[in-house]
């Protein structure tokens, strides 16, 4: 609760002492499962990436996972992406999507993946990541930054057409 509640206020430092003393002392408890993901996610906050990737690996590993469907899979996958493993990240969130679309998480794997296949020079993937986030969530908080992307790597593709329909009415839409 200490943790949870420090997390909740950013107190990241407090929070990550909180939470690595209940792992190490209490690892039979059964609160370490989320324990350990909020871990994760304050070593994330912290930018500290490695220890937060281990994190979000072994909350994935547990029995049940913690925390909502997916949510492991995908912190893994942003810390990947933070870290600059970019095909890594493009593997794990296109995993998060294989597993589980219907997931929470599944619109913003989407973008996280599209970003990723920028990163790495892939243009055409990239393309449609984005495009299936703008026409599966469109009222998701990522969709107009999806739409302005898709429509700028389309402009790189030469796509001029589709690029200017994507925009059209992008102001009033957004």
């Amino acid at each position: 609760l200490v943790g949870e509640r420090a997390f909740e206020d950013r107190l990241n430092s407090v929070a990550r002492v909180a939470l690595e003393r209940l792992i190490e002392r209490h690892p039979s408890d059964p609160r370490v499962g989320q324990a350990t993901l909020l871990l994760g996610k304050v070593r994330f906050a912290e930018r500290n990436y490695e220890p937060a990737l281990t994190a979000f690996r072994q909350a994935r590993a547990m029995t049940p996972p913690p925390g909502e469907p997916e949510e492991a899979r995908f912190w893994e996958a942003e810390t990947l992406f933070r870290m600059g493993r970019f095909d890594a990240a493009r593997g794990a969130y296109d995993a998060l999507i294989a597993a589980n679309a219907a997931s929470k998480f599944a619109p913003d794997a989407f973008y996280g993946l599209a970003w990723s296949e920028l990163e790495l020079k892939h243009r055409e993937p990239a393309i449609n990541a984005f495009r299936q986030l703008v026409t599966a969530y469109p009222d998701h908080v990522n969709a107009p930054p999806a739409t302005y992307y898709l429509a700028r790597t389309l402009v790189d593709a030469k796509r001029y057409e589709e690029a200017m329909a994507l925009l059209r009415g992008y102001p009033e839409r957004y």
